[in-house]
């Protein structure tokens, strides 16, 4: 059995960059108080970075984890034909 995921090879990802510019620039203007971010790696590694308010009150970020699951749990579950 082969693997259930396949990460694209090393490159530039300019939506990561943009999306991280768009929340650095949310956080010096105060509008973003902390993060809980995964990050994915080559060869199908990943690293998790948790800061600031995220850090502070674990049970609100794993609120927001699981909403993060339910969301990416949608993405992958099959459609029926409309």
């Amino acid at each position: 059995m082969g693997s259930v995921c396949t990460l694209t090879p090393d490159f530039v990802s300019q939506d990561s960059i943009k999306t991280l510019e768009a929340l650095l620039g949310e956080a010096r203007a105060g509008r973003k108080i902390g993060v809980a971010i995964v990050a994915l790696e080559p060869g199908l590694r990943y690293s998790i970075y948790i800061a600031g308010e995220c850090k502070r009150f674990p049970n609100l970020t794993r609120a927001g984890g699981l909403a993060l699951d339910d969301y990416l749990s949608e993405m992958i579950r099959p459609h029926p034909a409309a």
